[in-house]
């Protein structure tokens, strides 16, 4: 193929996309007699298959790109072993008359819109995001996005001549570090996790980790957290757009996220650093905003330190939902596969102290301790999990958790290494010795060995999969069992059944306790609404999640009507809304999740209207408290709110 003239011809054609679709055909399946209805890309996504087009016979697998004409034949057959699925995106191209006479010879000579070639990618990951961020726009149906999908056909197209003129020239080999460097960098506003980041590249999580700290010196999740926090410090100080504008703009969901990250990494809170006009030095392998790529919108599979949420669950991926969210609704639809926390008055766990500190929460088994050195192995149990049986040590002693630490320390087991924990959480005073791997779903392969676990416990049905190949792995689904069903799995893992009856027991008396002091004190009619938000709208949370839980169905307060009517009846999780409606919310108290850098209402008119702010009726709770819902953060959480109810003013 004569490279000039092909590049010639299509910078002078008139495109129109005319379909853009994800086609998976399951094995043993075939496809017959398929004719083109235009001139069409066909990009593999994954799976194998022997493929017919206009004659020639291919066998395709994952990443290979082929390109063929109106009317030509296409015969898939998918024989055996996984699905095949590729993007099928259908064109129309046309040279406007009157046109060059050499581009007319052309197209004359070799048409390059009815030709047909094939290449398998090398550099995955545009061609794949290009292709896949059409398919998103397209199925839109608006005409703003229809515009903006032919930009990303030529997107596409220049990467696939890439590929082409790269694989005629020249044998260089593939440099997976470098597509991943380049990815991020272009990807950071939208989800980028290392599985995907893998998945996409055609190589496993540990290879790509290895291959990534040898070439930038960090993984690739931490390069993404320093690029994020970043961008994020210089829209800080170059904008007036508040926290959470600016966490979604730079890739995270929430305005608690971003200030997470960035103090994490920054040593200085998002709001003090803004105030003091802070400077942040440019690491030669941080982009500066004038570097690196054109960014386009895209949507958001799932979390990255990403960790995070306001997401609608779609099998084992998450995708973002198209408006503002914030935190507590960001982070239970992003664990939707793992929270369900629908269950009722006998969900989590403590002894049963009064004080309203969180770290009162602590479980019954008291201080949490590692297995005792003097209890002899006596070889091996069998546990019965949804994903079939697993055999355990029978006394584990290197206990790994994925978002489930709570639940591990209220049954007196030190975890050696833990998934991030928030702050504010309950137990974070009982894991700061543990190893802090990261967010769950990000966990590096080769931290987890270097820790020799002999168990591990998590919330993810794909972690459970991939780190069973280390150490055996329990998988604790959220959305199918209830909570006395979990801590007895748990406790039936770690060899602690007693135990885990006792923590049950010691709740469900504190939880009973509670509520009576609560109706003894005339609560029983009084309404409670538990918010979260700031200026631009505010989330109203019902009672499948964090404080709007405990406080409507593990302490049964009532709620206002319109969190009754509008969210609770409804079985839903919460609703964003305008403050100028806030008040149809409004109960005669109101808790608050807040967080560093979130929006201060105190000058707000309709904040400051709301007779639960002018009675004092307003209890802050802290975000990362609430955010959790083991049994050792559920018990923390109800003494929390008993007793912050309690000290309130009266009237």
């Amino acid at each position: 193929m004569e490279w000039n003239e092909h590049l010639l011809v299509w910078n002078h054609a008139s495109v129109k996309v005319m379909d853009v679709r994800r086609v998976r055909i399951e094995a043993g399946e075939e496809l017959h007699s398929y004719r083109l209805p235009a001139s069409a890309f066909i990009y593999v996504i994954e799976g194998e298959a022997r493929v017919c087009l206009g004659g020639t016979f291919l066998a395709l697998s994952g990443s290979y790109a082929l390109h063929g004409g109106k009317g030509m034949r296409l015969d898939i057959v998918v024989e055996s072993g996984a699905s095949f699925e590729y993007y099928l995106i259908l064109y129309k191209a046309v040279i406007p008359v009157p046109g060059r006479n050499d581009i007319r010879q052309i197209m004359e000579r070799s048409n390059p819109f009815q030709r047909q070639y094939g290449v398998q990618a090398t550099h995955k990951l545009m061609l794949f995001n290009t292709a896949r961020e059409m398919e998103t726009v397209w199925k839109s149906n608006e005409g703003l996005g229809r515009l903006y999908v032919k930009s990303l056909l030529y997107r596409f197209v220049y990467e696939l001549l890439k590929h082409l003129q790269l694989t005629e020239h020249t044998a260089a080999k593939t440099d997976l570090a470098e597509q991943a460097k380049r990815y991020i960098l272009e990807q950071y506003r939208h989800s980028v996790t290392l599985k995907s980041t893998a998945q996409a590249l055609g190589c496993s999580q540990g290879h790509l980790s290895k291959l990534f700290k040898n070439k930038v010196g960090e993984s690739p999740m931490r390069f993404l957290t320093r690029v994020r926090v970043e961008k994020a410090s210089q829209l800080l100080l170059k904008t007036e757009a508040n926290l959470q504008g600016i966490a979604e703009s730079v890739g995270y969901p929430d305005g608690y996220t971003l200030s997470r990250s960035f103090k994490k990494h920054m040593g200085i809170s998002p709001s003090k650093y803004r105030s003091e006009g802070l400077q942040t030095a440019v690491n030669e392998d941080m982009p500066s905003p004038e570097q690196g790529y054109a960014i386009q919108m895209d949507e958001f599979w799932s979390y990255i330190d990403n960790d995070y949420h306001n997401q609608r669950v779609e099998g084992d991926h998450f995708q973002m939902r198209q408006k503002k969210k914030t935190m507590a609704a960001t982070a239970m639809l992003c664990m939707a596969l793992l929270l369900s926390a629908c269950s009722g008055g006998t969900n989590a766990t403590g002894n049963t102290g009064t004080g309203g500190n969180a770290q009162e929460g602590a479980g019954s088994g008291g201080a949490a301790t590692s297995a005792p050195e003097d209890v002899a192995d006596t070889g091996t149990r069998t546990i019965t999990t949804v994903l079939g049986d697993v055999e355990v040590p029978a006394n584990p002693r290197r206990v790994l958790v994925q978002y489930l630490m709570g639940d591990v320390i209220a049954l007196g087991v030190q975890p050696v290494g833990i998934s991030e924990a928030y702050d504010g959480a309950a137990f974070k005073e009982e894991v700061k010795e543990s190893t802090d791997l990261g967010h769950w779903a990000e966990w590096d392969m080769e931290a987890v060995m270097k820790l020799d676990p002999d168990l591990i416990i998590t919330a993810g049905e794909e972690q459970a999969k991939e780190m069973s190949k280390i150490a055996p792995a329990i998988y604790v689904p959220y959305g199918e069992i209830t909570q006395e069903e979990r801590v007895r799995l748990i406790g039936q893992a770690l060899n602690k059944e007693k135990e885990a009856e006792q923590v049950l027991a010691d709740y469900d008396k504190n939880v009973k306790e509670s509520a009576q002091k609560l109706l003894d004190a005339g609560f029983g009619d009084k309404t409670i609404s538990v918010f979260e938000g700031g200026n631009d709208s505010m989330t109203v949370m019902g009672k499948l999640f964090g404080a709007g839980r405990i406080v409507y169905d593990v302490l049964s307060l009532k709620a206002p009507k319109g969190v009754q009517t509008g969210i609770i009846d409804k079985n839903t999780y919460s609703e964003s809304v305008s403050l100028e409606v806030l008040p149809e919310y409004a109960g005669d108290y109101i808790i608050r999740n807040t967080y560093d850098g979130m929006d201060d209402l105190s000058q707000n008119q309709v904040w400051s209207s709301l007779p639960a702010i002018q009675n004092h009726h307003l209890i802050e709770m802290e975000f990362g408290l609430s955010y959790y819902t083991d049994i050792y953060s559920a018990k923390a959480q109800v003494n929390f709110i008993v007793n912050a109810l309690l000290d309130s003013p009266q009237s």
